[in-house]
C-alpha cells in the first residue's frame, strides 16, 4: 500500500474566463472505479484564485491505480489538459493529453488507456 499526495480543485480565474478542474479516481485492473481512501485533507493553493483547492493523501493498494485528471476550460468551453495514471508507488505509468474530447498518447504504457476512458466518462457531463 502506498500513500500518494494529489491536489483536487475546482477553481476559476478572476475574470471568470478560465476554470481549472483536477479530479482523482481510483481504478482497479478491470477498469472499475472505486472510492478513494483519503487519509489526510488540507487546504492548498489552486491554479486560479476563486474556488476551492485541497491537497489529499490517498492510500493506494496493490492492484489499484489512481487516474488524475487536470483540465482547464476556457470561456468558449474548449477543454485542454493532461490525464495521468499512477500506481501505488507513485510512478506515472501513462500520461495522455486531452483536447476537446480527443485523447492523445504522450508517454507510458499504451495498453492502460482503458483506465483513462473509464475515468473520463464520470467527468464528461461536468465539462459540457
Amino acid at each position: 500500500m502506498g500513500k500518494i499526495q494529489f491536489r483536487i480543485e475546482d477553481t476559476r480565474s478572476d475574470t471568470g474566463k478560465h476554470r481549472r478542474i483536477a479530479r482523482i479516481f481510483i481504478v482497479d485492473d478491470k477498469g472499475d472505479i472505486t472510492s478513494p481512501k483519503i487519509s489526510e485533507i488540507r487546504r492548498c493553493r489552486g491554479v486560479y484564485k476563486k474556488g476551492e483547492s485541497r491537497c489529499v493523501n490517498i492510500d493506494l493498494e496493490n492492484g489499484f491505480f489512481a487516474v488524475l485528471l487536470e483540465l482547464t476550460i476556457n470561456w468558449r468551453k474548449k477543454v485542454k489538459g493532461y490525464i495521468s495514471v499512477v500506481n501505488q508507488d507513485g510512478l506515472e505509468l501513462l500520461r495522455m493529453k486531452y483536447v476537446d474530447g480527443k485523447l492523445r498518447y504522450v508517454s507510458g504504457k499504451k495498453d492502460m488507456a482503458y483506465l483513462v476512458r473509464n475515468a473520463l466518462k464520470n467527468v464528461e457531463a461536468e465539462l459540457k
